[in-house]
């Protein structure tokens, strides 16, 4: 093997441990403040299909409806009107749409809801509908546009529940429950209390949040059966130990960069645009990381364990809830931003723009 090659093969194995790591680092500190978002599935797919081939978004938007008459509209009832059986939710509620992700509505319609009549109707669950036709039937929701009256409130003590809202629920949906799309956590106001309780009750249960692909979930009913946040703090340090792994190859790309240059003989050189502008994008990240991401990080951290110390103020939720919120809102900027970093210096060690 010649010793371009072997650069070249070197070369290679640098993009992958490159991509690896990078991507162990930004899932790590995401998952920390919780501001990660996951691709619903399919959507590899949906990316790779011809464009030619792709339907548009009426289209779509029709397709599902035929499907939604098929076999949502029993329960959900006419334009997402909701409540016509089982107590179905209410799908075409703007104030739902507003804060219901797109990997939040497929979700549901792929696995369903566990300990509600709401089945799965995924192929992969064994269901009739096919990832395409999960995308369409998404369309439609996202669509809809109906607002139903108000119903009769719960009896309950609001100084009480305010309490405990600002220890459990706060830093994910907001210290006025607006919700937070970066944390893939719904607006809850303007929802039905009776559909909160039974949701509550269901994660405490774990009738939701047992399926081992419902990451939010599975925190909704940690947070819930626990009803203390050790459990989410003992997240966040396990963060913290995939993310330490995360740098020392972050560090460790950089150096095997310069020795993959130093085996190219004299072909990669220093003043080729694309060696240099990766080195100046990944000093940047690097930069980003250390200024902003990893101690907002280690702030919430902070603030996780000071709640945890003792009860929140009565009357409201305590103030480290409102930082938290801050602080995941951060995180869902940086962590793209960080994502954007590596891919540019994929594209350039792939193409190579101003090399031989």
């Amino acid at each position: 093997m010649t010793t371009r090659k072997l650069a070249a093969l070197s070369q290679l194995m640098l993009v992958l441990v490159l991509c690896h790591a990078c991507d162990v680092k930004a899932t790590g500190a995401r998952a920390a403040g919780g501001a990660a978002s996951s691709a619903p599935p399919g959507a590899a797919a949906q990316k790779s299909a011809p464009a030619a081939a792709t339907p548009s978004k009426e289209q779509r938007i029709a397709l599902g409806k035929e499907l939604y008459g098929r076999y949502c509209k029993l329960c959900h009832g006419e334009g997402g009107a909701g409540y016509a059986a089982d107590n179905a939710g209410q799908l075409g509620n703007p104030l739902f749409l507003a804060s219901a992700t797109t990997d939040l509505l497929w979700f549901g319609i792929e696995y369903g809801r566990p300990g509600t009549p709401m089945a799965a109707f995924g192929k992969s669950q064994g269901g009739p509908l096919e990832e395409d036709q999960i995308r369409n039937l998404v369309r439609y929701v996202q669509s809809l546009n109906y607002l139903r009256p108000d119903s009769p409130a719960l009896p309950g003590d609001v100084r009480r529940g305010a309490a405990l809202y600002g220890t459990h629920c706060a830093a994910c949906h907001g210290p006025k429950g607006e919700g937070n799309v970066a944390l893939n956590a719904p607006r809850l106001t303007d929802q039905d209390d009776w559909y909160l309780v039974r949701e509550l009750q269901n994660f405490k249960k774990g009738l939701r949040g047992s399926n081992p692909k419902d990451v939010y979930g599975a925190q909704m009913k940690t947070r819930l059966q626990s009803g203390r946040v050790a459990e989410a703090i003992g997240i966040y340090e396990a963060n913290e130990v995939v993310s330490k792994i995360g740098e020392y190859f972050i560090y460790a790309v950089f150096l095997l960069g310069f020795a993959v240059l130093g085996l190219s003989d004299s072909v990669w050189k220093f003043s080729q645009t694309w060696v240099w502008l990766s080195i100046v994008i990944y000093l940047l990240a690097i930069g980003l990381s250390h200024g902003v991401l990893m101690p907002a990080v280690k702030r919430m951290g902070v603030l996780m364990h000071e709640m945890a110390a003792g009860p929140p103020p009565v009357g409201g939720p305590p103030p480290q809830a409102a930082e938290m919120a801050s602080i995941g809102q951060k995180l869902g900027v940086v962590g793209p931003i960080l994502d954007l970093a590596m891919i540019a210096v994929l594209f350039l060690m792939v193409f190579k723009p101003g090399g031989p």
